[in-house]
């Protein structure tokens, strides 16, 4: 549809035209943009009574557009690809931490079966309490099992 101007508008006729036709173009280049044609496809001839070099510009500027948004896919690519490299990483140094806490983990679990091996073959009782506190195992000689007599 024609363009209307609200009364008081301190555009000239001419100058309403050149908005009506710019307003068109605008509307040309965000369809093309949105559709995913070129513009080359979209308006192969300036419309007639249009300033002159209009498409040129139109053009420029969806160049630039596109320059840029490959500039973006290009800058997050390789942030996805920082991301990824930071993840591999963080994920060798939990699994390396998590080796070696269950292997500490074993270490105090065998030390306490040798403990509790050692008393039974030994036939004698543990008078000390016994506790695995993660990854150590606790021999608290303060705390008794049963009272000596």
């Amino acid at each position: 549809g024609e363009r209307v101007f609200p009364e008081g508008t301190k555009l000239t006729e001419g100058d309403q035209g050149v908005v009506t036709k710019l307003a068109g173009a605008v509307l040309t280049v965000q369809e093309t943009l949105l559709t995913g044609s070129t513009l080359e496809e979209a308006t192969p001839e300036e419309p007639s009574g249009a300033p002159s070099g209009l498409k040129q510009a139109v053009m420029l500027e969806e160049k630039l557009l596109l320059a840029r948004l490959q500039g973006l896919v290009e800058r997050a690519a390789a942030l996805a690809e920082d991301v990824r490299t930071r993840e591999a990483g963080m994920l060798k140094a939990m699994d390396d931490a998590l080796g070696q806490r269950f292997r500490r983990e074993m270490a105090a679990i065998k030390g306490l079966i040798h403990v509790i091996k050692s008393a039974v073959e030994s036939e004698e009782r543990i008078p000390h309490q016994l506790r695995l506190e993660t990854t150590d195992l606790i021999v608290d000689n303060d705390a008794r099992l049963y009272a000596l007599l």
